[in-house]
């Protein structure tokens, strides 16, 4: 495990991804930062008012927040496989007396690890810049829950761009990754917009298909339900008066949120992935 850890971090340092990313990532907080900092010197201390603030803030930042991890994944990995065979480096590693399956799965597991160690970078920074700057009223419980499910995001779309690497080219399997995962985001907005009333019966259609396809979007909407304690609240009026406004947020609102049951069919779908990949990776010609 340590091993490919290792090798993903190498890797990472060697194309200059890892400290492109944190550069950047820390202009994006800066921003993030000085953004909450005008709102605060606003002076209204309402608790709603703040509560609503506070929620806007995060909702919008890990938006964002997820568009720079899924660039990082993407970036990383969409010619790991494909790109080691074209650079015959691949035959070099299969000598070695490893497994196919295991060697796909570390590559996996170390890549994995820095993505997960940079998610987690992301969120916690803006939930602590969103405490400091509004005192946001968060439910510890809450926002731990809301982490785990952050924490989902990258394992999806690296699982989806290491199977695509082991079919596609690089710049071909980075180009379908990335507007498959525009497509989930697209249609998860859409049914945002638009109620799921009759009337847009087909839209809520189109965008239950692609998040079967792709979950990203739907654990995205969960999560941020999960973080601002909606679970958690009891079902009272205060309880309604709190979460109304996050009903009103037009693409980035709280409607049409994916049960609990959909959370374990992403799991299924990534592990389903994984064993997809391995299973590829174990038949693919390698000369």
């Amino acid at each position: 495990m340590l091993i490919w850890i290792g090798y993903a971090g190498n890797e990472l340092l060697r194309r200059r991804i890892l400290p492109v990313t944190l550069a950047l990532t820390a202009l994006f907080l800066g921003l993030i930062g000085f953004v909450l900092h005008r709102v605060a010197g606003a002076g209204d201390t309402e608790d709603m008012s703040l509560f609503f603030q506070a929620g806007t803030a995060m909702v919008l930042g890990l938006y964002f927040a997820q568009l720079l991890s899924a660039f990082f994944v993407l970036f990383s990995t969409m010619g790991t496989i494909s790109g080691e065979i074209e650079s015959g480096l691949m035959l070099a590693m299969l000598a070695r007396p490893i497994p196919r399956w295991k060697m796909y799965l570390g590559k996996w597991l170390g890549f994995a690890f820095w993505c997960l160690l940079y998610h987690a970078l992301l969120f916690w920074s803006i939930v602590i810049l969103v405490r400091v700057f509004l005192n946001a009223p968060l439910l510890p419980d809450a926002v731990w829950k809301g982490f785990g499910l952050f924490e989902c995001l990258p394992l999806l779309l690296l699982a989806l761009s290491l199977l695509g690497s082991t079919a596609l080219p690089a710049i071909g399997n980075g180009v379908a990754c990335a507007m498959l995962l525009g497509l989930s985001m697209f249609s998860g907005l859409l049914e945002n917009v638009f109620d799921s009333s009759k009337a847009h019966a087909g839209i809520s259609n189109f965008a239950f298909y692609v998040s079967l396809l792709m979950p990203s979007d739907a654990i995205f909407r969960r999560m941020i339900y999960e973080l601002l304690g909606g679970s958690a609240l009891p079902l009272t009026p205060e309880t309604d008066k709190m979460m109304g406004p996050f009903s009103s947020m037009g693409p980035f609102s709280l409607s049409n949120l994916p049960s609990a049951a959909f959370v374990v069919y992403a799991a299924v779908y990534l592990v389903a992935l994984v064993a997809w990949g391995c299973a590829r990776f174990q038949r693919k010609d390698i000369a």
